[in-house]
């Protein structure tokens, strides 16, 4: 079974957005890259009756993320004190989904092979399911908050407040994206656990911390090559410190008990040793 990932964002429909709505009017590019993926798959499936499953993500959020997405932006900004771009006045709703419900969902979900839909007719097609193997699911969060809720509680966490640079809405986006998400309570019994404040403070803890270890390893580095530019591998040091921190950062909070320490230590694992 092949599992494809495709995304929420951009399309006109209702909401709560429901698999079974049309997507055939994408508001962006990025939607459009989506929609096409989910239509080869479905080929894939139709052609040669190999089952696959669209997965569409609604903003995920999560320590360890990617510096693009938009809780680490927001707390990034509010921490440096520099301003950020509001679309909308903040208006814009969002499924904020937590990794951990994302996991079960992904887990439960794959576990089911799906199968060509009984009665599925092309004169009356639902767009989730198929006469072939291949079907699409939402991976989100019914709990919905707007961009300005998010705001005001990363403001009560960090004790800092936002310095909002308000602009009118901007082309491409979507005021709400709201996962409709009951196919998978009644297929998998999904229920999310997980709430938006709870799992803020998380990850303002991470970041803190995070940064907090990258900032004294450069500064060991500082101190101890203060000459040097790069480990002499054609990589700024800055770059390497940030890979090998965040797997010494991963080591230290899983056991491993198999793992054996490298006999020759590089100057950059002495300095991670030493944070």
């Amino acid at each position: 079974m092949k599992v494809l990932v495709t995304g929420a964002w951009g399309f006109i429909g209702s909401h709560p957005f429901a698999p079974t709505q049309n997507t055939e009017h994408p508001v962006s590019l990025y939607a459009a890259t989506k929609k096409s993926n989910e239509m080869m798959a479905h080929a894939y499936s139709h052609l040669f009756g190999r089952p696959t499953k669209g997965l569409r993500f609604f903003t995920i959020y999560r320590p360890w993320d990617r510096p693009v997405m938009a809780v680490f932006i927001f707390v990034k900004t509010i921490i440096d004190g520099n301003p950020i771009d509001v679309y909308d006045g903040g208006a814009g709703q969002r499924s904020f989904t937590y990794v951990d419900d994302d996991v079960e969902e992904i887990t439960k979900i794959t576990n089911r092979t799906p199968g060509p839909k009984p009665g599925w007719s092309g004169n009356d097609p639902d767009p989730s399911s198929s006469s072939a193997p291949h079907r699409i699911y939402n991976i989100g969060s019914d709990d919905v908050v707007t961009v300005n809720r998010i705001f005001e509680e990363l403001e009560e966490i960090i004790g800092e407040k936002a310095n909002q640079n308000d602009l009118p809405e901007r082309r491409g986006d979507v005021r709400t994206t709201f996962a409709d998400i009951s196919d998978l309570k009644t297929e998998i019994g999904y229920k999310p656990t997980t709430r938006v404040s709870e799992r803020l403070v998380s990850f303002v803890e991470w970041y803190r911390e995070y940064y907090r270890c990258l900032a004294k390893t450069r500064l060991l580095h500082a101190k101890r090559y203060p000459r040097s530019e790069s480990f002499g591998i054609g990589i700024p040091h800055k770059d390497v410190l940030l890979a090998y921190s965040q797997t010494r950062q991963l080591l230290k909070s899983v056991s491993h008990q198999g793992v054996r320490k490298n006999q020759h230590k590089n100057p950059i694992m002495e300095l991670l040793d030493e944070a």
